[in-house]
């Protein structure tokens, strides 16, 4: 997993970005879209109580507000009028729609709509549904609109990170602190997920503002528009990612007890062994690719990592295989609130390889895992790590997401 995934993203975006809020009254509309949008721009505001809430009554009264106030982002409902997410547009203020509107595909940046079925492009589905802030009663129609017992819809929404999801959305674009901090020069990142002409201007005054050296981007690789515009503005492709699934209560218990091997939490006195292991994966991240990092403050990265996982001061923990009393495989493990976890980095000793001790590895976490009732077992891998991809997917993963990874250094 990368370092961006485990910042505290959502936990207070007030004051992170200025944007309005339009509510469109004079809709009359009462179908269960409307509702949900309403319901999800309520939420919204909620989070980011500085945010100013208005009322559209015309295209000149939004523009006047636009030009003085001098929002960049504004958040709207899918009745947006055309012309006036096309005045929008030529302002350079990027929309970000709650609903689908294939009318305003063109104008608009971002598409917020639970409701719609999963989209490569756009925010579809109910993984943007934040379960934690929504009524009650509209998750009831919801579960009816989707045919599913609304019980086991409710407990589906509970691993879903939408608020998680949303915030970063929201927040577009921000400083990485602790990765500026450890790299030594200031690492920006596109949290919105898209890239637009748009969000692209206002990534360079975010950029300038904020004396960023250089910007990574992590792109939808089925997302062309923001593919194109990545090109054209001199992002460089560094990686792959993917991201592997498992259903833990759906797998079945497996035991491959060897007496030669112990399968283990790892203890302080691993550190100093399994640091080696674990600054070997640097090679195959997009770190080592682009050739700007500092090789040995990759590997420094990895062995922390390891490191941290083992102190619990990152990942929460870190399962060990031992042979021949040596810690010889390990891989970090963090639980998450909603009944998840995610695998951080995973390592083999290159001089016991062959041996299955990777497959084994997996097989006890999972179990482990399996055992304390979580749902959903996650990792993540660089495209160009194929002996990763056979493991995980031997081991039972499904390919869940597929990303692109793109730098971009400011400062050449």
């Amino acid at each position: 997993m990368d370092q961006y995934q485990k910042s505290k993203i959502f936990s207070n975006i007030e004051g992170k970005i200025k944007f309005m809020i339009i509510l469109d009254l004079s809709s009359k509309e009462s179908s269960l879209k409307e509702r949900v949008s309403r319901e999800m721009l309520r939420v919204i505001s909620s989070w980011n109580k500085d945010s100013e809430v208005i009322d559209f009554n015309s295209v000149s009264e939004l523009e006047d507000t636009i030009l003085k106030t001098k929002s960049k982002v504004i958040i709207s409902l899918y009745g947006l009028p055309l012309d006036a997410s096309s005045m929008l547009k030529d302002l350079g203020v990027i929309q970000i729609i709650i609903g689908r509107n294939d009318n305003l595909i063109d104008c608009a940046d971002i598409f917020i709509d639970p409701l719609e079925p999963k989209s490569f492009q756009h925010f579809f589905g109910s993984d943007f549904l934040p379960i934690e802030d929504l009524s009650e009663n509209i998750l009831s129609e919801i579960s009816q609109y989707f045919e599913v017992d609304k019980d086991v819809f409710i407990k589906k929404l509970y691993s879903n990170r939408a608020k998680e999801s949303l915030c970063e959305i929201l927040q577009i674009f921000k400083l990485l602190e602790w990765d500026s901090d450890f790299f030594g020069f200031n690492i920006g990142y596109i949290s919105c997920r898209r890239l637009t002409k748009n969000i692209e201007s206002y990534i360079k005054q975010k950029s300038r503002e904020l004396n960023i050296d250089m910007i990574q981007y992590n792109c939808n690789c089925h997302d062309q528009v923001s593919i194109l515009t990545a090109e054209k503005n001199d992002y460089s492709f560094v990686d792959v990612r993917v991201t592997f699934e498992l259903m833990l209560q759906k797998m079945s218990m497996k035991n491959s007890e060897l007496d030669s091997i112990i399968f283990r939490k790892g203890e302080e006195k691993d550190i100093r062994k399994l640091r080696k292991t674990a600054g070997e994966i640097y090679t195959l991240s997009r770190y080592y690719f682009d050739q700007k990092f500092d090789h040995e403050k990759v590997r420094e990265f990895y062995e922390g990592w390891l490191e941290k996982g083992i102190r619990g001061e990152y990942d929460d923990y870190c399962f060990i295989l031992e042979v021949d009393q040596k810690a010889v495989a390990f891989t970090t493990v963090k639980e998450n609130d909603d009944g998840t976890a995610d695998i951080g980095i995973v390592g083999v000793d290159k001089n016991y390889s062959g041996r299955s001790l990777g497959t084994i590895l997996l097989e006890k976490v999972t179990n482990e895992l399996k055992k304390k009732n979580l749902s959903v077992l996650r990792v993540v891998t660089q495209g160009r790590n194929y002996p990763a991809q056979r493991l995980y997917q031997k081991s039972g993963f499904i390919t869940n997401q597929m990303e692109l990874w793109y730098h971009k250094w400011l400062n050449d």
